[in-house]
């Protein structure tokens, strides 16, 4: 099995990025989108340092270049009717800074909706049926899934590895 890996983003700021690599050393994980809070500020935004940086440890470790291939897949968000003009703000621009941040690091990005992944994923609406599913196909990852963004971030990584190819 060759080398790869493969990155979920759950794009939100309550969102994650989870990681699969195969090969020799396969391994899998999960983290927290990085956010920070500015001084005298009651609202969290991106932490946009620590993002690249999550990115470029990944990804790139020697030189900031890939040294194994790297995709991406960062979900489609959309705007639900009721939502306010500041709430559509905030979600794309959480979309928008990791598809610059993988398109800067010369890595391609897909952008799967919830309804294609959720679907090929056999998850359901409900964000408990994002954790089964999971649980199910990484049990040595229950302690690090806690939250449905950890969930979702993993199985949009496993997704994009289904569809391009290696199952």
């Amino acid at each position: 099995m060759k080398t790869m890996i493969y990155i979920g983003v759950d794009p939100g700021k309550e969102g994650a990025v989870a990681w699969i690599k195969t090969g020799d050393q396969a391994t899998c994980g999960v983290i927290d989108i990085p956010v920070i809070k500015p001084p005298g500020s009651k609202v969290a935004t991106y932490d946009l340092v620590k993002c690249r940086d999550l990115i470029v440890k990944l990804a790139c470790p020697i030189l900031g270049k890939p040294q194994t291939p790297v995709m991406a897949a960062v979900e489609e968000q959309s705007v639900r009717p009721r939502q306010s003009a500041k709430s559509a703000k905030t979600i794309g621009h959480g979309e928008m800074l990791w598809l610059a941040l993988f398109c800067a690091m010369g890595i391609g990005v897909d952008r799967p909706t919830p309804q294609s992944w959720k679907r090929a994923m056999g998850v359901k609406g409900d964000k408990h049926t994002s954790m089964a599913a999971a649980h199910s196909l990484y049990p040595y990852m229950r302690s690090q899934i806690i939250r449905h963004d950890h969930a979702e971030a993993l199985l949009i990584a496993e997704y994009l590895k289904r569809t391009t190819g290696e199952i």
